[in-house]
């Protein structure tokens, strides 16, 4: 593989990109019984989730760019990304 990336990396006509997408997370009034500064007022009950986000990142080895995105579409094969 590091053969395969170094020509890559020599090639000008290509671009390596390193793509990854995590778990679906849901937003909304939730606590994960973490610690707050402040009072924060969540549900304890009827967890309906005001939206859902996939955190999806991308970079470019080559110029050590990074760029994390929470995407609100789905990221599957049923129409999404």
């Amino acid at each position: 593989m590091n053969q395969v990336n170094a020509a890559a990396d020599a090639d000008a006509k290509v671009l390596r990109i390193s793509m990854d997408a995590k778990a679906t997370v849901k937003v909304g009034d939730f606590s994960r019984g973490g610690k707050k500064r402040v009072q924060v007022k969540t549900a304890d009950h009827d967890f309906k989730a005001s939206a859902k986000v996939t955190p999806v990142g991308i970079l470019l080895p080559q110029f050590d760019i990074l760029r994390i995105t929470a995407n609100t579409i789905p990221l599957n094969g049923a129409g999404g990304l």
